[in-house]
C-alpha cells in the first residue's frame, strides 16, 4: 500500500512497446537502471509496462538502440491531475490541507463512551480514566491499556472486570460491577435475636436459643424474642449462637396533606431554539438572548456530533436547546377524587418501604381531617413479616 502511494505522489506512464527486439529493449532498460513494471507481453512483438516520469524521458535512445517504437497509452499520479487541472491549484491545496488537518484531528480521542455501569457513576469512571491519561482531547496513541486497567481496578473497588478499546476517535470503556458477597454469619459468634418492630406475634420457630416470647404477645421494637444465653442448674451460663424465624403483624402508616386542587402544565405548541457550536471543547453561542420568554417551560437538549462512520467523531459538536411554552392549569377536586389520589400516592410510598417476604394482609386510607384547601389523609399497612434482627451479645 505504502510504495502504490508514493508511486500515485511521484506519478508514472503506462507505454506500449512494439518491435522485433521487445526483449533487448527490457535488457538495455536494466542495465541503465530504468525502472520498469507490470510487464504485461501482448504479442511476439508487444510489450505493454509501466515507467516513472524520470525514465520515460531516458527511453528515446534505448527505443533507437533496440529498433523498437515506444508509445504513451496513459499517464497516471498526481503530477499529471495537477497539470491537466493547473488553473484551480488552490483547490487541490485546499483539499490537501484539509486532507492533513483530519489525520491530525483523527489522532486524538474526542468522545469517551462508559458502558455496563448502573452502581458506579459514568462520573467516577471517567475521573479515573482521565487521572491516567485518558479523557476527550488527549492523544489516541502510546496509551498502555493494560497499565491503566489494572490501576482502574485497583482504584474503584466496585469493579470486577474493564475494558478499554480505543477506535478511531472513540474510546469505548466496558465495565461490570462486583455482585456483593453475603455476609457470612459466624455461628460460633453468641447473639440475640430481639424485634425489630412493633407487632402481634404470630408464629415463632427457635432453631437454637431459647424462646423468650409467644404466639400472641405484643412486643415492641428491640424486645428480647430468642436468647443466646442459656443458664442452667447443672452447665451454668453457655453463649448461644441464636437461630430462627419470628413473624408478627405489624402496621405501617403515612400520613400526608393533598391540595384540593390538581395542577397541571400542557404544552401551547410554542417554542424556541437556541444553538451552539462545540468545537474542540469551546463553546460558540450562536445566540444574543439567553432568557427564556416563557413563565413555565420544559426544555430539551438535542446533540448532533459530525462523525465519519461510527467510530471517527470529530471534535466539532452542534448542540440545540428546545424551550416548549407550558401553559399552567388548575382544575379543582372534590374530596373523593383528591382522596384517591391521595391513596395512590401513600401506597406507592408504603410499597417501598416494605421489608423483603413481607405480605400485606390488609391496607386502610382515610380523611383524618378536612379542610377548606386540602384534605388531611392516613394509609395504613396490615403486614406479616418476620421481625427477627440478629444483635451479638457483648460478655460484658
Amino acid at each position: 500500500m505504502l510504495i502504490k502511494i508514493l508511486t500515485y505522489i511521484s506519478g508514472f506512464v503506462r507505454v506500449s512497446v512494439t518491435g522485433r527486439f521487445v526483449e533487448r529493449f527490457l535488457n538495455i532498460c536494466m542495465n541503465r537502471n530504468i525502472k520498469v513494471w507490470d510487464i504485461k507481453k501482448r504479442g511476439s512483438d508487444l510489450l505493454h509496462l509501466n515507467l516513472t516520469p524520470n525514465g520515460f524521458k531516458s527511453i528515446p535512445p534505448v527505443a533507437y538502440k533496440s529498433k523498437t517504437k515506444v508509445r504513451i497509452i496513459s499517464r497516471h499520479g498526481l503530477p499529471f491531475v495537477l497539470h491537466k487541472h493547473k488553473k484551480r491549484k488552490a483547490f487541490f491545496i485546499g483539499g490537501i490541507v484539509f486532507a492533513l488537518l483530519i489525520g491530525v484531528v483523527t489522532s486524538f480521542v474526542w468522545v469517551v463512551d462508559v458502558e455496563g455501569n448502573e452502581k458506579v457513576s459514568a462520573g467516577e469512571i471517567m475521573q479515573s480514566l482521565e487521572k491516567h491519561g485518558l479523557k476527550a482531547g488527549s492523544f489516541r496513541y502510546g496509551h498502555d491499556i493494560a497499565d491503566l486497567q489494572n490501576r482502574m481496578m485497583l482504584e474503584i473497588k466496585e469493579l470486577s472486570w474493564i475494558w478499554v478499546d480505543i477506535k478511531g476517535t472513540r474510546a469505548i470503556v466496558e465495565v461490570k460491577e462486583k455482585t456483593p458477597v453475603p455476609e457470612i454469619v459466624d455461628k460460633n459468634m453468641p447473639c440475640n435475636i430481639v424485634a425489630s418492630a412493633d407487632g402481634l406475634i404470630t408464629e415463632i420457630n427457635a432453631t437454637y436459643g431459647q424462646r423468650m416470647v409467644n404466639v400472641g404477645d405484643v412486643v415492641r421494637k428491640g424486645d428480647l424474642l430468642i436468647s443466646g444465653i442459656s443458664n442452667t442448674k447443672y452447665d451454668g451460663i453457655h453463649y448461644l449462637h441464636s437461630l430462627g424465624e419470628v413473624k408478627a403483624r405489624t402496621w405501617h402508616t403515612k400520613t400526608t396533606d393533598y391540595p384540593l386542587k390538581k395542577v397541571d402544565f400542557l404544552k401551547t405548541g410554542k417554542k424556541i431554539s437556541k444553538n451552539t457550536i462545540n468545537f474542540f471543547g469551546f463553546r460558540v453561542k450562536l445566540y444574543l438572548d439567553g432568557t427564556t420568554p416563557y413563565e413555565y417551560h420544559e426544555e430539551e437538549t438535542v446533540v448532533h456530533k459530525l462523525h465519519i462512520g461510527k467510530n471517527l467523531v470529530l471534535p466539532l459538536f452542534f448542540e440545540r436547546q428546545i424551550f416548549y411554552e407550558l401553559q399552567k392549569e388548575e382544575t379543582a377536586l372534590d374530596v373523593p377524587s383528591a382522596l384517591k389520589l391521595a391513596e395512590a400516592k401513600l401506597y406507592g410510598e408504603l410499597d417501598k418501604e416494605l421489608s423483603e417476604g413481607s405480605v400485606t394482609v390488609n391496607k386502610t386510607c382515610k380523611i383524618m381531617h378536612e379542610g377548606s384547601e386540602h384534605i388531611t389523609v392516613k394509609a395504613e399497612y396490615e403486614c406479616i413479616e418476620d421481625i427477627g434482627a440478629t444483635v451479638v451479645i457483648t460478655k460484658e
